[in-house]
Formats: C-alpha cells, sequence, structure tokens
C-alpha cells in the first residue's frame, strides 16, 4: 500500500485502545513499516497524541510523507482528516452511525483526493463475530428504506448468515441497534404482531416480487392526507413522505410516519372507491405537490447548496453582460421551478456540480481560518459576490444540465390517499 515517494495517510480504526497500541509497538519493533511515520490516538490519549495525528491528516497542512495513524472511534467524530485517503476497518463496527463516522472522517467535501479506499476485515467463520452479522443486517435495512452512504463488499454480503433469525434473536435480548433502532423499529412495528398493519405472508410476498407497478389504496379519514412511498434513483434514496392539509411542509420523519398510519388504519377503516373522481383529483393534487417539493427532499446540505447557487447566481447577474446575463437567468429559472420539462431536474447532482465549483473558494476559506471548527456555505456568500467565479468556468460546468431523472410522479411505488368522508 505504502510507495516510496508518493505521499499516502492510512487510517486504522479498531474500538479497543490496547489492540491500537500493540499494534503500534509490533509494527516499531519489527521494523514492518519503515519510512512511515506511526501515529496513535484513542480515547485514552492524551491532548498532544491527538493534535498529532491533526496535525498529520488535517488538510491545513500539506501531506509531504507516509502516515499511518492507528485511531479508536474516539477520532470518528469531531475531527476532519482530509489528508487521509485510506480507511481500514481492523475490526467490524457494530453501527452504521459508527462506519459512516469512521468514513466521514476522510470522505470530506474538502479532501485533496478524487476517491478514497476502505478496507473491511474478512474474518474466517471461526473467528468471525455475531456483530459482523448484525451490521451487514443494518446495513441493509438502512439501504432499503432511506439509502446508505457507503457500500459494503459483495463477498461480505453473500457470507452473513440469515439475517431474520439475527433480528430475531437481536429483539429477543433487547439488544440496542443506537440510531438505527430508532429508526426502523417504527417501521418493522407496522409488519406482523398484534399490532402490525400488514401481516407478515403478505410482506414476504409483496417484498417478494419483481413486479413493476404503483400500488394505490384510499380509505375515508377525517381529514384528507396522502401517503407515498418513492422509489430510489441511482443519486437517491428511497424516501417516505407524509402530505397532510394541516401540515405545509411534507413529513419525511419515519417515525412520525409510522405512527401517523398506524393511528389512521384500523381494522374498521373504511376503503374509498379508487375509481371516484374525488379520489382522482386527490392524487393528481398530491401528485402535483410532490413535483413541487422534490427539492426539500434532498439532504439539507445540497438544499442549502442550492439556495446559495441561486442568491449568489442574482448578484452575479446584476454585473454581467447581456449573454452572460441570459444564460444566468436560465439557471435562476431552473432553480426557481419556472421552466418545465419532460424529465425532472436532477436537484442532486445540479448541488453537487455547485459544491464541486465552489471547493476552492471554500478551501481558500479554510487555509484561512484558523481556530474554526467549521465553514458554512454561507459564510462563503461575500467572497462568491464580490469575486464571482469566472463565467467561462460557470457556462461550460452547467451549458450541459446533469443527467435528469423521470418525475416523482413516475417514481411512487405505493400510496395511501385518506379522504375525507361525509360523516366525518
Amino acid at each position: 500500500m505504502f510507495h516510496e515517494n508518493t505521499p499516502l495517510a492510512v487510517i486504522a480504526f479498531d474500538r479497543h485502545p490496547m489492540t491500537l497500541l500493540y499494534l503500534r509497538h509490533l509494527a516499531a519493533k519489527e521494523g514492518m513499516l519503515k519510512g512511515v511515520k506511526l501515529l496513535r490516538a484513542s480515547g485514552d490519549s492524551g491532548k498532544t497524541e491527538r493534535k498529532e495525528v491533526d496535525r498529520y491528516l488535517n488538510n491545513d497542512n500539506a501531506l509531504t510523507e507516509q502516515v499511518l495513524a492507528f485511531c479508536s472511534d474516539a477520532m470518528s467524530e469531531g475531527y476532519n482528516l482530509q489528508n487521509a485517503s485510506v480507511v481500514v476497518h481492523l475490526d467490524m463496527p457494530s453501527v452504521v452511525r459508527l462506519v459512516e463516522q469512521r468514513i466521514g472522517r476522510v470522505d470530506r467535501m474538502d479532501s485533496i483526493h478524487e476517491s478514497i479506499q476502505v478496507f473491511w476485515p474478512m474474518d474466517h467463520d471461526v473467528f468471525a463475530l455475531r456483530s459482523d452479522d448484525l451490521l451487514i443486517e443494518r446495513f441493509e435495512a438502512n439501504e432499503m428504506l432511506i439509502g446508505s452512504n457507503f457500500y459494503l463488499p459483495e463477498e461480505m454480503v453473500d457470507k452473513r448468515v440469515d439475517y431474520e433469525e439475527i433480528i430475531d434473536l437481536a429483539e429477543k435480548q433487547s439488544v440496542t441497534w443506537d440510531g438505527i433502532q430508532d429508526a426502523f423499529e417504527p417501521v418493522r412495528g407496522l409488519i406482523g404482531g398484534d399490532r402490525g398493519l400488514v401481516s407478515d405472508e403478505h410482506y414476504q410476498s409483496m417484498a417478494s416480487t419483481e413486479e413493476t407497478c404503483t400500488r394505490i389504496s384510499a380509505v375515508v379519514s377525517d381529514h384528507n392526507w396522502g401517503f407515498f412511498c418513492i422509489a430510489g434513483t441511482e443519486f437517491g434514496a428511497p424516501k417516505w413522505v407524509l402530505l397532510t392539509e394541516t401540515d405545509k411542509a411534507p413529513v419525511i420523519d419515519l417515525k412520525l410516519i409510522s405512527g401517523f398510519l398506524s393511528s389512521h388504519l384500523q381494522e374498521n377503516t373504511e376503503a374509498f372507491d379508487l375509481r371516484s373522481e374525488h379520489c382522482f383529483r386527490g392524487v393528481e393534487s398530491y401528485l402535483e405537490r410532490l413535483a413541487s417539493i422534490e427539492r426539500s427532499l434532498l439532504p439539507r446540505r445540497k438544499q442549502v447548496a442550492l439556495s446559495e447557487m441561486e442568491l449568489i447566481l442574482r448578484k452575479w447577474i446584476l454585473n454581467a453582460d447581456e449573454e452572460q446575463a441570459r444564460f444566468y437567468q436560465k439557471l435562476i429559472d431552473v432553480l426557481a421551478q419556472k421552466v418545465e420539462t419532460q424529465r425532472a431536474v436532477n436537484w442532486s447532482l445540479l448541488a453537487d456540480l455547485w459544491l464541486e465549483m465552489v471547493r476552492p473558494v471554500w478551501y481558500e476559506k479554510l487555509t484561512t481560518a484558523r481556530g474554526r471548527k467549521a465553514i458554512l456555505l454561507t459564510d462563503l456568500q461575500d467572497t462568491l459576490i464580490n469575486n464571482p467565479i469566472p463565467f467561462e468556468k460557470v457556462y461550460d460546468c452547467f451549458v450541459v444540465m446533469p443527467d435528469s431523472t423521470t418525475q416523482i410522479s413516475e417514481r411512487v411505488a405505493a400510496c395511501i390517499i385518506g379522504i375525507k368522508g361525509e360523516n366525518c
């Protein structure tokens, strides 16, 4: 992995400080990593050791030598270690959140690397831990319901044991799944059991089908609402969305949506005629509303990026010549959703393009803002307004809009419409 004359920084994570201490001692004693700067930082490390890791791996300083940092999960949060380009999991984290935090120390927007590498432990079945399989199951649940920020190697997923058995065991032992249980427990509560809305048998039959279609149901309710399950795309995870007549903003919290469905779908809930004009108008109005709020379903960072992009373009257009102004106005119209297209704007990729274009400005701000923990997108406003990015660069970046995607109405996998009954 380490090559002469090519600076490389590697972070090796393990939850046990003693393991890290021994590995560092062994590597130094045996001369296994000559010419490589060995660092260690864990929960029992002093400030000096942690600062040393931060000094070598924070991109405030250029990477000039080979570095291997042995770190516990104490360094997986609150540190930006962008000089590293390799993450090695010496152990298998027990929850998805820890994996994302470990990788997130390195995979930052202002990273100096085009890509990073992640290495996973592949223990023999004799030595594999039960927690390894638990992580794989949690990863799959996360990926299926809300999408994941990382990938597991195929061979790792293929070697896992029956995840249904693992879930049952975890539930019987009241195993805490950290943040993942909080997110998925209400959803799982909708399936099977005395209070479930869907039987296990029906759920399994639906989950195993490869048929592609949209399933629609309508029920009588005390007020109008619409629940939508939106299929994921190559650039976005699946989403659950609840729209009500009382809330202007969409509800996307899984726990809130699960609780709402449980309280509004009971054994005595009356079905509404799907063929009625009333039902058709309800579905149509919700689909129009979904299209108008699709941007708000993006991660918060990308929503801010698009808002900042529109704000900055409106400032740039004031001092632009006629040709530049026309181009900026077209982009503003797209962002303001004043342009109708057959294909939907890929808001996620559009935000990524803007973030990539302003990355040098962000990096420059980081290098001059010593002592600040974070630089927000809004902190770049004055710099970008007073020092516009050359028009040619903006034009080359956005003259061809990012690959469009299917309209959100075409990605509805299932929906339930609640319609206020005459007697409600």
